[in-house]
């Protein structure tokens, strides 16, 4: 079903310089089984002086708050120099498969790995593992297949230390590039606290 829009309203703040203004359209839409919606459209710098200088962007902060007390998100407006953003892209960007095989060889060492094996093969019940990596993978299991089949596990992980280099991300190539994402993710802050201090917040 679409959404029938019920109402709209313009809503303007002050722009940097202060002569002019940034307008946004707020609506609120109701479609045929009464579900709501609403937000923001069609943010415009209204100044000739502002414009040559910034454009606007969109930032959002996640918080925890209970569901009757809102959404948890705080929605907020700058004037950004033109040129710059608060939203550098990575430069380093991987996907990781979730797949329960390639979870297990980038999620543990290979002679973790082998030990696990043999801690299953050895207790033969999930309830009596004595390694905390051993219930860690079976949990692992359980949440791909429904199941804590060990003899199914011991063989999906031999499989795993069989060709363990054969995967694209072993468990030593993840730590690095953990390592590296966690130094651009320092710098990334740097650059948008940078940025932050030449933006202009807007207040509608």
């Amino acid at each position: 079903m679409s959404y029938e829009r019920m109402r709209e309203d313009l809503q303007q703040a002050t722009c940097a310089c202060g002569k002019g203004k940034v307008i946004r359209t707020y609506y609120y839409e109701m479609d045929d089984w009464n579900r709501t919606r609403d937000g923001y459209e069609g943010e415009v710098i209204q100044c000739d002086e502002c414009k040559a200088k910034y454009h606007i962007e969109i930032t959002t902060q996640h918080y925890s708050c209970p569901k009757w007390k809102g959404d948890g998100i705080i929605t907020n407006y700058f004037l950004v120099p033109n040129g710059k953003t608060l939203n550098p892209a990575f430069k380093n960007s991987a996907h990781f498969s979730y797949q329960f095989k390639d979870r297990c060889v980038y999620g543990f060492p290979l002679n973790t790995l082998k030990d696990v094996i043999a801690d299953m093969r050895e207790n033969k019940y999930s309830t009596r593992l004595a390694l905390e990596a051993s219930q860690k993978i079976v949990k692992m299991y359980y949440q791909s297949y429904k199941k804590k089949s060990l003899p199914a596990i011991i063989d999906i992980l031999q499989e795993c230390v069989d060709n363990y280099y054969s995967f694209e991300w072993t468990f030593e190539k993840k730590q690095e590039y953990d390592k590296e994402l966690e130094k651009e993710i320092e710098e990334r802050h740097k650059i948008i606290d940078e940025v932050l201090t030449e933006s202009f917040p807007l207040k509608f």
